[in-house]
């Protein structure tokens, strides 16, 4: 006889405690998971919560593993059987064995002997899983009863706040849509085999930095200054990319009106542009009149004598302009021809960098309009109207009195116009054709004119004089002047404090405009 034997008889016992104390914790437990659920809801009513349903999955799935852990901690020990047996009606049977056995030490006496095997015999005769009753826990249940149509009181109560809540969600739809896009940028540019280990590195901490700030974002304002951001570093490694030599001469040629456009496109890199620049400039040659030669020529020479490394550029460059001074159609070509393909070279180094960059910037200004699409409200009643204007007339007026004067004015105009259909809109547009004066126009300089009036009752006439300041501009047709504020606000744009998503907008402007 051992303490082996007398727990082997209560073991019976230690399963019925086990599940009574199994059933008090995952009650209390469950208890405690709506409690924190009612919490919950009710702060959702008044910030974002997102993914509710699966944090209240989350509580109840945790309590219960607590329950069971602390269950396992808590597992009764033989005191604990002993005591629970003798409160069955056993008289102290069980504890008293306990206690003879437990002294491992001691010999046991035939009184001792007969104590213990008396106990072991009750315990192995004993049903204890009828004689151990597990009550039902009623004030618990009702607990947890009570607390389930609370959460769902709580759960179907109004919101407070419920368009703010509403486009909290939506934001942070978008965010989560916008980040998945990312992603995917990311994994395109990782198994992009012609970028470089460095350029991908250089591209992956940008897009990590853009998806930090997206998660941050608590307004769509946060979000288009994220993207901007990251647009505006990129377009800094995009234009450090560009080869220096290339850059250099770029800069130089930007400086003259007439090789402006090619000297932009130079600083960028962009291999197509720069070819079709340079093609429509050469073909540009037999138009030019002396004085634009000269200026021509003189802004090659410039661009040349700016390189100090690459001396074939440079060759090339002032091969060119010897040409063009020249005025050798055969020679011309050839150096045309040497500085398109250097040109072509340089211009090819690091080429897929910026032609990542610019997919991805495609890409942001894509998701920026699909989300302002989504944010736009809908309305049957839409409209948009288009006018056009001339007008045309002549005034002359005499008179006698405190004043005297004589005069004639004339004007005519012609452009844009506002209209309503069945809702509200705008239009924009030119007449076919159409004549405006040119920027000059702004600054007329000395340019008098005078407002006539009418004859008064008696018999005078008020008289004004107006003087200007600036030059009288030129009316020329509507296509030049609008192919010249367009060149200069897209040149303006190519600062690098200007995002690349304002870069399209006003592309886009001018484009609806034509």
């Amino acid at each position: 006889m051992n303490l082996k034997e007398l727990y082997k008889a209560l073991k019976p016992l230690k399963s019925k405690i086990i599940l009574e104390k199994w059933i008090n914790f995952i009650l209390i437990s469950v208890i405690i998971a709506f409690g924190l659920t009612i919490g919950l809801i009710l702060l959702s009513k008044f910030t974002l919560i997102s993914n509710i349903f699966i944090k209240v999955t989350s509580i109840f799935i945790a309590s219960l593993l607590i329950a069971s852990f602390i269950l396992v901690l808590r597992l009764p020990n033989m005191k604990n059987l002993v005591d629970k047996g003798d409160s069955l009606g056993y008289k102290e049977r069980f504890l008293t064995a306990f206690e003879i056995l437990n002294d491992k030490d001691k010999n046991l006496n035939s009184f001792e002997k007969l104590v213990v095997e008396d106990a072991i015999n009750k315990a192995k005769k004993a049903d204890f899983k009828k004689e151990y009753i597990i009550y039902f826990p009623k004030e618990k249940v009702k607990i947890i009863g009570i607390m389930l149509i609370g959460t769902m009181i709580v759960g179907f109560a109004p919101s407070p706040l419920k368009e703010k809540l509403d486009y909290q969600i939506q934001l942070r739809e978008n965010i989560e849509e916008e980040i998945k896009e990312i992603e995917k940028v990311q994994k395109e540019t990782q198994d992009n085999k012609e970028l470089t280990e460095e350029q991908v590195k250089k591209i992956k901490k940008e897009l990590e930095e853009l998806k930090k700030n997206l998660k941050k974002s608590k307004n769509e304002g946060d979000i288009l200054r994220a993207r901007q951001k990251t647009q505006q570093e990129l377009k800094k490694i995009s234009k450090d990319s560009v080869q220096r030599d290339l850059k250099k001469v770029g800069e130089s040629l930007s400086q003259h009106e007439i090789t402006r456009e090619l000297g932009d496109q130079l600083q960028k890199g962009d291999l197509s542009e720069i070819k079709r620049s340079l093609d429509a400039l050469n073909k540009e040659l037999e138009n030019m009149d002396e004085d634009q030669l000269n200026e021509l020529a003189n802004a090659f020479k410039e661009a040349a004598l700016a390189l100090e490394e690459d001396s074939q550029l440079r060759d090339s460059l002032m091969s060119y302009q010897e040409a063009i001074t020249s005025g050798n159609l055969t020679e011309l070509q050839g150096s045309y021809k040497q500085l398109s393909e250097q040109l072509d070279n340089l211009a090819s180094q690091n080429k897929e960098l910026r032609e990542a960059i610019e997919q991805i910037n495609r890409l942001m200004n894509e998701e920026a309009k699909k989300e302002a699409a989504k944010g736009q409200e809908q309305s049957d009643n839409q409209g948009q109207g288009q006018g056009q204007g001339q007008g045309e007339g002549q005034g002359q007026g005499e008179g006698q009195g405190q004043g005297q004067g004589e005069g004639q004015g004339q004007g005519q105009g012609g452009g844009q116009g506002q209209g309503q259909g069945g809702g509200q809109g705008r239009g924009r547009g030119h007449i076919e054709n159409e004549n405006i004066y040119s920027r000059q126009l702004a600054d007329k300089a000395e340019y008098e004119a005078q407002v006539e009036g009418e004859k008064n009752q008696g018999g005078h006439i008020h008289q004004q004089d107006e003087k200007t300041i600036g030059s009288k501009g030129e009316s020329i047709p509507y296509q030049e002047v609008f192919q010249e504020y367009k060149k200069e606000a897209i040149s303006f744009l190519e600062d690098d404090n200007i995002p690349y998503g304002i870069k399209n907008l006003i592309e886009e402007y001018f484009t609806s405009l034509e």
